[in-house]
C-alpha cells in the first residue's frame, strides 16, 4: 500500500511539473492595452488580420492582429457591452448591451444603427456562417434570430428557463446551440426555429458553448468549471471533466478541430485534446477572470480578454 501511495504521489508530481512546464512556455506575443474596464468579449475577423474586442468601458476596439496596433475605437454605446459579433465579410460590427444592438461600419467606424430589442441584456451574439442571420441570446430566456439584411427579428426561440448565456452556429449554419442558466444545452434548427434536442448533464448554469469545425461534437462549460463534450448527432456526453476550479467563462475550438481551449474565472486558459479530453497545456493568462477566448482563423494565435482590461495574443504553434 505504501509503494502504491508513493507511485500515485510521483504521478501527480510529474503531471504538475508537466503542466507547469507548459505554462512556463506560454508567453503572450502581444498585450493590447486601451480598454479601461474588463474585456468581456472578442473575436477575429475572418481574414485573421483584425482582433475586435468589447469592454465594460462601453467601447469596441479594433486591433491589428500582427502588430497589436490600435486601429480604431468605436463609441456610441451608453452602457456596458455584454456581447460582440463581426459579420463574416468583416464589414459590420455588432455590440449587445441593455435593450439594444449597436451596429458600426468596421471600415469607417461610422455607427450604422441602434436597434431596440426589448429583451433586456443581450448576453451572447453569433453570426451565421453565411452572414444572413444573427442570433442573440437574451436575459428574458429567449433567443432572437435577426435578419441581418433588414435588421428585423425573423424568429424568436423559446424554451429555456433562464438567461441565455451562449449561442453558437454549426459550421454549415443549420444548427444553433444555446446554453442557459437553466443548466441545459439546446440544439435548434436555424431555419425552421424548431427545437431539435435538449442536452442535460450540467449541474450549474451553462456559460459557454462551441461547435467543433466538423460539426460532429459540441462543447459546453458551466459555472462550477465542468466541461462536457457531446456527440452532436446522438446528444450523448463523450467526455465530462472538471476543467476549472471556478466558473468556466469561454470555450473555443481550434480551426483544425484538434484542440479545445477553455478559460475561467481562475485566470487560467487550458488547452485540451479535443478527441481524448487530455490536458495539453495550462497557463495563467490574466489577473482575475478570463472572459473570452478565440482562435485566429489559421490556428496560430489564441486571443484572450480578461478582468485586467487587456487583450492578449498567445502563440499556439
Amino acid at each position: 500500500m505504501r509503494n502504491r501511495s508513493a507511485r500515485v504521489t510521483l504521478m501527480i508530481a510529474v503531471l504538475a511539473m508537466s503542466v507547469a512546464a507548459a505554462a512556463a512556455q506560454s508567453h503572450a506575443v502581444r498585450t493590447l492595452r486601451g480598454h479601461t474596464e474588463l474585456v468581456g468579449d472578442l473575436c477575429f475577423t475572418r481574414d485573421g488580420r483584425t482582433v475586435v474586442s468589447a469592454g465594460e468601458d462601453a467601447t469596441v476596439r479594433l486591433w491589428d492582429a500582427r502588430t497589436g496596433r490600435l486601429l480604431r475605437t468605436l463609441r456610441g454605446v451608453e452602457d456596458v457591452i455584454t456581447s460582440l459579433a463581426v459579420s463574416p465579410d468583416g464589414r459590420t460590427v455588432v455590440a449587445g448591451t441593455y435593450d439594444v444592438l449597436v451596429l458600426w461600419d468596421a471600415r469607417t467606424g461610422r455607427r450604422r444603427a441602434t436597434i431596440k430589442t426589448g429583451h433586456n441584456w443581450a448576453r451572447s451574439l453569433a453570426y451565421s456562417p453565411d452572414g444572413r442571420q444573427l442570433a442573440s441570446g437574451n436575459e428574458d430566456e429567449t433567443v432572437t434570430l435577426w435578419d441581418a439584411a433588414k435588421w428585423k427579428p425573423a424568429r424568436t426561440l423559446s424554451g429555456h428557463e433562464g438567461f441565455v448565456n451562449a449561442v453558437a452556429y454549426s459550421a454549415d449554419g443549420s444548427v444553433i446551440a444555446t446554453g442557459s442558466d437553466d443548466r441545459a444545452v439546446k440544439l435548434w434548427d436555424s431555419q425552421a426555429g424548431v427545437l431539435k434536442s435538449t442536452l442535460g448533464g450540467h449541474g450549474e448554469q451553462v456559460q459557454a458553448v462551441a461547435f467543433a469545425p466538423d460539426g460532429k461534437t459540441i462543447a459546453s462549460a458551466d459555472s462550477d468549471g465542468t466541461l462536457i463534450v457531446w456527440g452532436a448527432q446522438n446528444g450523448r456526453a463523450r467526455h465530462t471533466f472538471k476543467a476549472h476550479e471556478e466558473e468556466a467563462r469561454a470555450l473555443a475550438y481550434s480551426p483544425d478541430g484538434q484542440k479545445l481551449a477553455s478559460a475561467g474565472r481562475d485566470g487560467l486558459v487550458k488547452l485540451w485534446d479535443a478527441r481524448t479530453g487530455r490536458l495539453l497545456r495550462a497557463f495563467k493568462a490574466h489577473r482575475g477572470a478570463v472572459h473570452a477566448a478565440r482562435f485566429s482563423p489559421d490556428g496560430r494565435t489564441l486571443a484572450t480578454g480578461g478582468d485586467d482590461n487587456t487583450v492578449k495574443l498567445w502563440r499556439m504553434k
